[in-house]
Parts: structure tokens; C-alpha cells; sequence
């Protein structure tokens, strides 16, 4: 069996999971490869590559798609990969995995596990695991500071042993659809109706802002976006005129060393909202535990 990481990791955490997968899993796999789209030019900005990768993509057996959680749900520039899979002529099972900042991991699996059946695919494990909050960095807080370093290695073995039997029986069925629907419905009902991640960044989340007084010119902030959406224009970094919606992942505002680059909000306010979730209070805490988890599906 052979078997492909894909993830989008703006502030790093999902990368060191993939990370992790591709080392505790490269003695199961005849080949194991990982892409990852944080900073691809060629996977933003080319479609000829985009085709060339979901083709590439069903040359595999597992199919490993790993996402950040933002306002509770799958990160949406994740949906929009998993909904351009193509059709496949073989089984490729998949397994998502998710990071989230402690407070709340939301519909973040379970969305992943909805698109990749509709793309027909074998669910056959979710993952989640907890991790620093990307905003706590600007936040007085050692709230998941370090995290997710090693704590995802037991149950990556322990999948990795699971692995190593789904070979000898490709033809599994799995019976349980919604394995992944791990959520109280409280929970469920909160994320589903009141928080829509496109909305909340356009309408509700600060905006970012570029203050070339204190700006030192060094780029930093254009390398750094996830989603190369700031360039540099006689030194000075600016927005991109065709730029995708800024995601509100900080790494901008975190690298600038000089304050050129802040949100344009009361981050005393934020913060104030902010710890009060991680003590479990508040609309957005969900007290789940364990926070980090693997999930299997029930086969046949």
C-alpha cells in the first residue's frame, strides 16, 4: 500500500502532525509522500498543477488530509480540496486529521468525514489533537504553549498497527457513516447555525493593517501568509489586488518584529474573551475531553 499526506498548516501545528505520520507510519508503507499547501504558490496560483496533483492523488491507496479547525469547522480552503478529489476506480481510504487550539474542535472531523464520502472514499479513522491556539501568541497566556509536540504519538502507533492489518484486506466495509459526529448536540446545534467561518472573518474578525511607520521593509509578512496573499511593492508590503480572504492566522502580525503589522481591534478585549473559553466559560468553550483522540470506524 502506498499512502499520501495533504495538509494546510498556517501556523505550523498540523504540520508537525503530518510530520509525524510520515515518520511513524514510513515502515508500513511501501511509499508514503506528504504535500503540503501552506505557501504553495503552484497549488494557489496554477491549475495545471492542481490537476496534476488530484491525478497524482488516486495513484494512492490512503488518502491522509490534515487541517487546522478555524471557528469550529474544517478549515474551508481544506473543504474545497476534498471537494475537488476525483473520481476514483479503486478503494483509497482516507483518514483526516484535525489540530485545534484547546478550546474547541467543533465540526472540524466530522466535516471532513461528510465530504470525503460524498468523494467517494473509505473513512476509515479521524484524528484530533490539541495544540496552541495561533492567536494565544499575542495573548499573556501559557495556555497549549508548546503543543501538540509529541503528545499525538501513542495513537499514531497505535494506528500504524491498524494500518499494518488493513493491508492484508483491502475489501473492509465500514458500516458506521458518522463515526465522526462526536459532538454534544448543543455543540452541533451552536456550530451548525451560528458560526459560519466566512462570514465571521469578513463581518466579525479585525482586520489586518500595515503601518509603514514602523515598517523596517523586512518581508517577513510576504513570506510568511499562508496564502501569498501580501507582496512587496518598493519595500512596503500591500495586498494582493486579486488576494483570497485573509484567514486571520496572525502569522503576519506574529513574525512583524516591529509592530508594522497589527490587527485593528481591542486585543485586551479579545484576550479577556479568549481566556475565559479556555477556563470553559463562555458561548465558545466546549469542555470536550479528551482533546486529543483517535476515532475508528466500525468494519465488517
Amino acid at each position: 500500500m502506498k499512502a499520501i499526506i495533504v495538509y494546510f498548516s498556517p501556523s505550523g501545528g498540523t504540520k508537525k502532525i503530518a510530520q509525524q505520520i510520515e515518520e511513524s507510519h514510513k515502515n508500513i508503507f511501501e511509499k508514503i509522500e506528504s504535500v503540503n499547501l501552506t505557501h504553495n504558490e503552484s497549488y494557489w496560483n496554477s491549475q495545471q498543477f492542481r490537476n496534476n496533483l488530484f491525478t497524482i492523488i488516486n495513484e494512492y491507496d490512503v488518502l491522509f488530509v490534515g487541517s487546522p479547525v478555524y471557528a469550529h469547522h474544517l478549515h474551508y480552503n481544506m473543504c474545497d480540496f476534498i471537494k475537488q478529489l476525483l473520481p476514483l476506480d479503486k478503494i483509497q481510504f482516507a483518514i483526516p486529521f484535525i489540530t485545534f487550539g484547546g478550546i474547541n474542535s467543533g465540526e472540524g472531523l466530522h466535516d471532513a468525514e461528510k465530504l470525503l464520502r460524498k468523494a467517494g472514499r473509505k473513512v476509515f479513522a479521524g484524528i484530533k489533537i490539541n495544540s496552541e491556539h495561533c492567536l494565544s501568541k499575542r495573548f499573556n497566556t501559557d495556555f497549549n504553549r508548546g503543543l501538540p509536540a509529541e503528545t499525538a504519538l501513542p495513537i499514531l502507533t497505535e494506528l500504524s498497527v491498524k494500518l499494518s492489518k488493513l493491508q492484508k484486506n483491502h475489501n473492509i466495509s465500514i458500516s458506521d457513516n458518522n463515526f465522526l459526529n462526536y459532538q454534544k448536540l448543543p455543540v452541533r446545534l451552536r456550530t451548525k447555525l451560528l458560526i459560519g467561518e466566512k462570514f465571521w472573518h469578513k463581518r466579525m474578525y479585525p482586520k489586518q493593517i500595515f503601518d509603514y511607520s514602523k515598517c523596517n521593509q523586512c518581508g517577513l509578512c510576504e513570506k510568511k501568509c499562508p496564502l501569498l496573499r501580501i507582496e512587496l511593492q518598493d519595500g512596503k508590503p500591500l495586498i494582493k489586488a486579486n488576494a483570497k480572504d485573509c484567514i486571520h492566522c496572525g502569522t503576519c502580525v506574529f513574525s512583524c518584529k516591529t509592530g508594522g503589522s497589527y490587527f485593528d481591534a481591542d486585543m485586551v478585549k479579545w484576550e479577556k474573551l479568549f481566556i475565559k473559553a479556555t477556563l470553559g466559560k463562555g458561548p465558545l468553550a466546549s469542555n470536550e475531553e479528551p482533546k486529543t483522540k483517535i476515532y475508528y470506524a466500525k468494519t465488517n
